[in-house]
């Protein structure tokens, strides 16, 4: 009798053997059908790797990540004038308890350009006020020539336009009291030919010229 009978070394090594009289062994195998248990074990590992990981970092870098992580990458899509980075540490120093995201919504920048502007220890000299005031006027100054040379271009276009409107206008009037004039002479001349033709001996049409009035004899003869 064929019969499936468990070995020493486990169900891997099942072999078929023939007894008369021995316990039946069923092979089993069991595949489990809820993966999250695996899952969290495989999180659990990847944690403590990358835990292990950060354990093996330098001092800055390790700050870099974590500062990363707070406030986000360092792209900042605005940038704040002078006076405005001022009002910003003036503010810091009224309202110590005031958050980095707060200050960050009031200006509209990133958190991490105000965390920036308030550990930046840089204070601009008198020089450099200075210098900094006339390159905003230069700014201001250079800004308003760009717009009023773009508005100046624009009216210049719209003046084209128009006149090429206008051109475009006449032409056609032109050529319709052409065409016009065209017709008068050319009925005028047609009316004229009428008039002034007679029919020859074969039929055809023959144009006369008109002649002075000349008395003849029998007109005399009375």
């Amino acid at each position: 009798m064929l019969r499936l009978v468990q070995s020493n070394t486990g169900f891997r090594s099942l072999s078929c053997r023939l007894l008369s009289s021995t316990k039946l062994v069923t092979p089993r195998f069991w595949y489990s059908q809820d993966n999250s248990k695996a899952e969290e074990i495989f999180k659990r590992k990847l944690i403590a790797r990358e835990k292990e990981f950060r354990s093996r970092l330098p001092q800055w870098e390790k700050r870099d990540i974590s500062l990363k992580k707070r406030y986000g990458v360092w792209n900042p899509t605005k940038k704040v004038s002078r006076v405005q980075m001022q009002d910003i540490r003036s503010l810091k120093l009224q309202m110590p308890n005031l958050k980095t995201v707060d200050m960050a919504n009031m200006f509209g920048v990133s958190p991490e350009s105000i965390r920036r502007i308030l550990n930046s220890k840089w204070q601009p000299s008198e020089n450099d006020m200075k210098k900094l005031e006339k390159r905003a006027e230069r700014r201001k100054a250079e800004s308003r020539e760009r717009k009023e040379q773009s508005e100046q271009d624009l009216k210049d276009g719209v003046r084209r336009i128009h006149r090429a409107k206008t051109i475009k206008l006449q032409n056609v009037r032109y050529k319709e009291t052409d065409a016009i004039n065209e017709k008068d002479t050319s009925k005028k001349t047609a009316s004229k030919r009428q008039s002034h033709a007679v029919t020859g001996k074969q039929g055809k049409m023959k144009t006369t010229i008109d002649k002075p009035f000349v008395p003849s004899v029998a007109d005399l003869i009375k």
